[in-house]
């Protein structure tokens, strides 16, 4: 909080740079859903580059129901942020996590030995 900059930037300048600012933060809540999500739409060609696959890996996980997508004619649309969550959904927990979890302290006695 102490940290004090000078410079010798010209008002107009100034002005300008906080304008640009200003335009840009408002776009990105522009994009940004009410929760802080992005509602970009992917196409599949976009979905692929996101996911780092092929197309034909994406028509493969949408016929067999592991994406979300949404059909306009013969296109098909993914929301970036369903793809998020397909992502999340495959998590796999740390050591530390499931050690910490309460299915696994149920499972442990009194003296920390997994019971039967």
């Amino acid at each position: 909080m102490n940290n004090i900059i000078f410079s010798s930037i010209k008002p107009d300048e100034l002005e300008t740079l906080i304008e640009h600012s200003v335009e840009r933060a408002i776009e990105a809540a522009r994009r940004s859903g009410p929760d802080g999500e992005s509602d970009e739409l992917l196409t599949v060609e976009g979905a692929a580059h996101f996911l780092d696959c092929t197309k034909p890996t994406i028509y493969q996980k949408t016929s067999r129901g592991e994406l979300p997508f949404m059909k306009r004619g013969k296109k098909l649309y993914f929301l970036k942020q369903d793809i998020i969550g397909y992502l999340k959904a495959g998590r796999n927990k740390t050591t530390g996590e499931i050690a910490s979890s309460p299915e696994n302290y149920l499972r442990q006695g009194k003296k920390g030995r997994t019971v039967k």
